[in-house]
């Protein structure tokens, strides 16, 4: 269905939060060399005064949009035009707010005690180095004192320095001589050559191949990137395009296509004369939807004398459509047709719609009003810098449009755990017991197109029914298509715009994923055991896919298909690679599989979502349990990639570094979340992190090229169970920073302490069970004791498939855990009918039966029911700890559930608050008749949170009926400083997928899946009122 889309100009900016100072840094040493750094304009407001508040929201604005650093006044940030202190100012504001960005301030005057001030100022407030202009006033001074007043920089500088060549303004070049007489200090880094010679460039270059020769002007980037060198370029409205071009260069890649975009996105800016400061700024401003900005004298102000940015930020240009000015474009991005003179209205409208018109071509498709794939962008941030739904008026929101999935299969789902997708103005998800691919209007909801796979049999055998989690939209500009997996495991391929499938991908549009798999499925392609619930992820036009099975507490065979990982080609289907989750001989790994039992193995899949850098070209693997969650005699040793994280090359596949967080998996803790991406400062050091959320409740950590842990992981000695035919491992990874942000283990203190008299039903209670901190072992369960070990952190605790969000402005994740999941992990022998396995779970004195997963045997190819279970489950691994409860009330005390904001530059939890209201059964205790309890939070490990400008948003994942609200759940927001709740709106069911938000016609949207229990699958989307 072909939809007419307006482009709506007022994107909201990125937030700005402090970040703490770093420290200088040590002396000497020098920069990374092959990185972009933005040379930054300095925004004034109305009255020509500096606009830190602006200033704050460009960083990581910045930063979004792929620059690694920026320089703070150089030429383009006017530094002539502002004095000593107002430089210390703009210094102070872009440091303290630097979002991860590496900081060089341009500290140069015309005299050295000035220089020398601001080069101790810079270095005090943690700039990563300095960028120095010669003294231009006396032109052409001799050799010796330029060699003199250099010298006495560098012997000052406790940070790195750059020379400054820019002859054209300064009369004053940097020359060959000149750097020969000061290379022997160590902290000369380089220089900035703004003078854009290529010749002389590649002199610099030949000359002083250790130094970093950091181009200034575009057309000697390629060269500096082949010499693996820097670059600092005024790209300020769409610095994406750069970003190409280093990416490209850190990939491998031919650098002639994003390079070519990126001078013609130039020559069309130069075309409506952006090139100048005070138009610079303007278009800046439009971009990042800010306040206008103003420009000091003598610089040109922008077009139409200061009109305000905000007056055309909804504006229609001159009435135009976007898909009609798309077609009076220059074939890749131009704007010229509608150039012209004509006065200064015209300029700014000219001025307007060449943003509109290079936006629309912007590298990238994840602009902050939209949100392209399953966790928001690559690096599963789950994070948009959208603040028109803020604390003030959360509760105020209503809802604007609801979409009932039932008719999407021949039965209702009770289980819809998806999260959309919104490109564009369309919203794209995966919905019903039939997994249908539905495209919605984003504004109405309508439906504009379905589609739906019949798979029979292979449907209907399938260990991942219902409609899954989501699906993955990939764009090369021209085309738009969405990629989703069935559950009978088939990778289909659909046009994005209308949802016809695409017949040229795959066998007439689908890939069926059981085949080319390294492997022959048992017993067949039909009944075989492997499917995926997740979406996939689709990088640099791959699509990567991973796999999952049935429950793994009663597998049916200690013998079972593997879960490999696979790349696949985003245009024709064909595969590009395969990872081996297990090891096959030759590999590394192999050897930790001992008695050869990596060659029937299975399980081992990534179930969950996986997470890519595309700059570097680096994939990370969250990897599951092998085959027998909590029994692993069949498959002695460590078991590598078993409860591993794993980085492999997005290219080949191949392993890059892995870090096992679990040795011989016994407990399902499986990996049960994407890792998340981030840019973090620690003690002064700028780390590429990538940090892991647990169903233990630990944070893991690690240098994410390297796979070096942030903060020491210890090895630590580990009780050793009793189970006959086990193999124990004698030590576990505990991580150091941050501590677990839930509970793990159990031990007395974490009983129900409401009264006396339920702490001790409750010691009367796990008499029977064994408990102990986190690792201890399973036990073989008995009649007269114990039944289970009884534990927390394991197969349903701390953060299962939702995952954790993360701020990257402030340095943040925010991750919901179950506090008191608690699992019994009792093993008894298992009948051969049931299983070939020495021991499954089970409990001694009860029928030994197959435990079966949420959703299994559910989706719209099985069987119709003769009764409707209701929904809920685990969707992850284990199960729950039923039965074990005191008078009704919960066996462990609350906090239930938690939200905890975690600092990754210092390894620290913030805050931490409870979740949800306080279930009825605890608030209508008679047990707890007269007493005042606190909110518990609620129990339920399926809640994933989400993060705006201001506001963390997560959903109830229990119904209760309050004096506040009729039965039902809310959803809440809190201030993402304090944890403070801020705001709740009501929903007829729970949370059941994570929250998602967008833009759409200047108004911000937030939708939930919602459903359990006896209401069926909903995806609803609120919005503010219209007045």
């Amino acid at each position: 269905m072909e939809t007419t889309r307006r482009l709506f100009l007022g994107a909201v900016s990125a937030a700005a939060v402090a970040a703490a100072p770093r420290p200088a840094r040590p002396e000497g040493g020098a920069l990374p060399k092959q990185r972009l750094y933005i040379a930054a304009v300095t925004p004034c407001d109305k009255q020509l005064r500096f606009d830190d508040g602006i200033y704050k929201e460009m960083m990581p604005w910045f930063k979004q949009k792929g620059a690694d650093g920026v320089v703070v006044l150089g030429t383009t940030g006017e530094y002539p035009s502002f004095s000593v202190a107002e430089r210390k100012k703009v210094a102070e504001t872009a440091l303290k707010h630097r979002s991860g960005l590496s900081i060089i301030v341009q500290v140069g005057t015309t005299n050295f005690p000035e220089t020398l001030d601001l080069l101790a100022h810079a270095t005090a407030n943690g700039a990563d180095g300095a960028l120095c202009i010669p003294p231009f006033y006396y032109k052409k001074p001799p050799l010796e004192g330029l060699v003199k007043y250099y010298s006495m920089i560098l012997e000052a500088s406790k940070i790195p320095v750059h020379l400054y060549h820019i002859p054209g303004t300064s009369a004053v070049p940097i020359t060959n001589e000149l750097l020969h007489a000061l290379e022997k200090y160590p902290n000369l880094a380089g220089i900035k050559d703004s003078n854009g010679d290529a010749a002389e460039y590649q002199s610099y270059v030949k000359e002083f191949p250790k130094l970093n020769m950091m181009t200034g002007t575009g057309n000697n980037l390629k060269a500096a990137l082949q010499n693996g060198m820097g670059a600092i370029l005024a790209e300020n409205i769409f610095p994406e395009y750069a970003a190409a071009v280093f990416t490209a260069a850190r990939q491998g890649k031919d650098l002639d296509e994003p390079y070519n975009k990126m001078r013609e996105m130039n020559t069309a800016m130069r075309q409506g004369s952006i090139g100048s400061y005070g138009p610079m700024k303007y278009a800046l401003s439009l971009r990042m939807g800010t306040r206008q900005t103003y420009q000091r004298p003598p610089a040109a102000a922008a077009p139409g004398r200061h009109r305000r940015a905000e007056d055309v930020h909804q504006i229609q240009i001159d009435g135009i459509e976007t898909h009609r000015l798309r077609g009076r474009m220059h074939q890749s991005h131009g704007c010229c047709a509608l150039g012209g003179a004509g006065g200064f209205a015209r300029q700014l409208t000219w001025l307007a719609a060449c943003i509109v018109c290079l936006s629309m071509g912007a590298a990238g498709a994840g602009k902050d009003g939209e949100w392209p794939t399953y966790a928001a962008d690559l690096a599963c941030t789950r994070y948009r810098p959208l603040d028109q739904i803020n604390a003030a008026n959360f509760s105020k929101l209503e809802v604007a449009w609801r979409f009932k999935t039932d008719s999407l299969g021949n039965r209702p789902e009770y289980k819809l755990e998806g999260t959309p997708l919104m490109v564009n103005g369309v919203i794209y998800a995966t919905a019903g017991s039939r997994r249908a691919a539905i495209a919605l209007d984003a504004a109405t909801g309508e439906l504009l197109w379905v589609h739906g796979e019949h798979e029979g049999p292979r449907g209907a055998a399938s260990p991942r029914q219902l409609s899954g989690r989501g699906l993955a939209y990939w764009t090369d500009g021209k085309e738009e298509r969405i990629l989703y997996v069935t559950p009978g495991y088939r990778l289909i391929a659909l046009d994005a715009k209308t949802g016809a499938i695409l017949p040229n991908f795959g066998e007439k549009g689908a890939v069926d994923l059981k085949l080319n798999d390294d492997q022959t499925m048992q017993p067949d392609l039909t009944t075989g055991e492997i499917g995926l619930q997740s979406a996939p992820v689709v990088a640099a036009n791959t699509i990567i896919i991973g796999a999952a099975f049935r429950e793994g507490m009663t597998p049916r065979s200690m013998r079972n298909n593997k879960g490999y990982v696979r790349g696949f080609d985003v245009r024709t289907g064909k595969r590009l690679w395969i990872f081996h989750t297990i090891p096959v001989k030759g590999e590394a790994g192999y050897d930790t599989w001992l008695d050869g039992s990596a060659e029937y193995t299975g399980n081992t899949g990534v179930w969950t979502q996986i997470t890519v850098d595309e700059q570097l070209g680096l994939v990370y693997l969250p990897v599951e349990s092998p085959t027998g969650d909590y029994y692993g005699g069949h498959r002695p040793g460590n078991d590598l990639y078993g409860e591993s994280l794993v980085c492999v090359d997005l290219k080949t596949g191949q392993r890059k570094w892995h870090f096992q967080l679990v040795h011989h998996p016994l407990w399902d803790m499986d990996i049960s979340s994407a890792p998340i991406l981030a840019d973090i400062n620690v003690n002064g050091r700028a780390v590429k992190a990538v940090a892991q959320p647990t169903k233990q409740g630990f944070l893991y950590v690690f240098d994410r090229v390297t796979g070096k842990p942030v903060w020491p992981i210890e090895e630590r000695a580990v009780e050793k169970g009793s189970v006959p035919g086990e193999w124990y491992s004698p030590t576990q990874p505990f991580p150091t920073r941050p501590a677990p942000y839930s509970r793990n283990g159990i031990s007395v203190d974490d009983l129900i302490d409401f009264t006396p008299a339920l702490r001790d039903q409750a010691l009367t209670l796990i008499a029977k069970y064994k408990i102990g901190p986190v690792y201890t072992a399973p036990v073989e369960s008995k009649v007269g004791g114990p039944l289970a070990t009884l534990t927390l952190g394991t197969a349903s605790g701390g953060t299962n498939w939702p995952g954790a969000s993360y701020d990257p402005e402030t340095h943040t994740v925010y991750a919901y855990a179950c506090n008191a999941c608690a699992t019994p992990i009792g093993l008894v022998p298992s009948p051969k009918e049931i299983s070939d396995m020495r021991y499954i779970a089970g409990t001694a004195g009860q029928e030994v039966t197959f435990r079966m997963g949420p959703g299994e045997n559910a989706g719209a190819d099985s069987p119709l029911p003769t009764r409707r279970a209701g929904g809920g489950g685990r969707g992850g691994g284990g199960g729950g700890g039923g039965g074990l409860n005191v008078q009704g009330l919960p066996l462990i005390k609350p906090p239930y559930s938690t939200i905890s904001a975690i600092n990754l530059d210092r390894g620290e939890i913030v805050w931490q608050v409870p979740h949800g209201d306080t279930p009825d059964v605890v608030r209508n205790s008679p047990a707890l008749k007269g007493l005042n309890i606190p909110r518990t939070g609620q129990s339920g490990y399926n809640i994933g949170t989400l993060v705006t400008k201001t506001l963390v948003i997560a959903g109830d994942g229990q119904i209760t009926t309050t004096p506040d609200h009729p039965r039902g759940a809310m959803l809440r927001a809190y201030d993402k400083a304090t944890g403070k709740e801020v705001g709740t709106v009501f929903m007829p069911a729970p949370q059941s997928g994570s929250p998602m938000t967008y833009m759409w016609n200047g108004k911000q949207y937030l939708i939930v899946a919602i459903s359990g229990g006896a209401y069926s699958g909903e995806y609803v989307a609120y919005t503010l009122p219209n007045d």
